[in-house]
């Protein structure tokens, strides 16, 4: 008998039904080149990026928001391989590979994924460990 065999399903599964916040974090490594005016450029070989995503998302009768799982197999089949494509440049729509730019990209591709009742509150995407930008929803 296993320590916790004798456990039942309670009456009441939710403790609590509103809306609640998922902060996930993802990772990705790719090479890229950023451009700037007068002609200059940054290449940026080997880079890793973090991002860190907020999800609102109401909480069922089972006490459970939308799946955790669920949201980081949406990201590895369908936006991680852009993301970590070889050249960033050339996997993503054309513009310039700004953590700007990349972050918005992200934001997008993740209100396709998301059911209707869920959506993003806040992205930030870190370009080093210091350095980073924010979208709020609001």
């Amino acid at each position: 008998m296993s320590l916790l065999e004798h456990i039942q399903q309670p009456q009441k599964t939710a403790y609590y039904e509103k809306d609640i916040l998922l902060n996930l974090t993802f990772t990705f490594t790719t090479n890229n080149r950023i451009f700037f005016p007068n002609g200059k450029h940054k290449d940026l070989f080997n880079h890793n990026y973090k991002f860190d995503i907020s999800i609102k998302s109401p909480v069922d009768t089972y006490g459970l928001a939308i799946d955790f799982y669920q949201i980081e197999r949406d990201y590895n089949e369908k936006i991680a391989p852009l993301l970590n494509a070889p050249i960033l440049n050339e996997s993503l729509p054309e513009m310039n590979t700004t953590v700007e730019n990349i972050a918005y990209f992200i934001w997008e591709q993740f209100e396709h994924l998301l059911d209707h009742v869920s959506s993003i509150q806040t992205l930030t995407l870190y370009e080093t460990k210091n350095h980073s930008v924010t979208i709020n929803k609001n």
